[in-house]
């Protein structure tokens, strides 16, 4: 089953997946969300930060009796998660050097529940967590880039001088 319908690309892009990881599918939901539509390295730089440093990701959709977190609402720590991603995308990122991409990249994220396996034992009716993830890196175009940079030049022009 390939999962190309759910993240077509019109321009030079690169592709990576993995299926049926032993991860969470709710908390792999949250993470690809947290980093959807991002810069390869900003991906990258938030994913190594929840691993080395302990910062929480947000939860927005399954953060039923989640505690809160400093700085946000609902949030944990799920660091094998984010390892395996951080794989994944790092996969995708050779990819795209083999094809002679850019180094402006833009993250496309998607995950999937994977197939179902029983575990192992006496009780055999316990369904093992599999999820499937698959990402694609895009060229981001000049247009984009340049408006980035606008938005951050007003809002650097917008803040009031600091006083020395």
């Amino acid at each position: 089953m390939t999962l190309n319908y759910a993240l077509k690309s019109t321009g030079p892009h690169s592709k990576a997946m993995n299926k049926d990881l032993p991860i969470s599918p709710k908390q792999s939901e949250e993470v690809c969300r947290w980093i959807r539509d991002l810069h390869v390295e900003a991906a990258k730089k938030k994913l190594n930060s929840v691993i080395n440093d302990g910062r929480p990701v947000p939860y927005t959709r399954h953060n039923w009796d989640i505690g809160h977190r400093k700085g946000m609402a609902a949030g944990r720590y799920p660091v094998k998660t984010c390892t395996k991603i951080l794989s994944i995308i790092e996969s995708a990122e050779k990819n795209a050097q083999q094809k002679g991409l850019g180094k402006d990249l833009k993250l496309r994220i998607l995950c999937h529940k994977g197939g179902n396996t029983n575990r192992y034992g006496r009780q055999s009716r316990i369904i093992a967590k599999r999820t499937t993830i698959e990402v694609v890196l895009e060229e981001m175009k000049k247009e984009d880039i340049k408006q980035k940079k606008e938005r951050k030049n007003k809002k650097e022009a917008a803040k009031p001088e600091a006083k020395k």
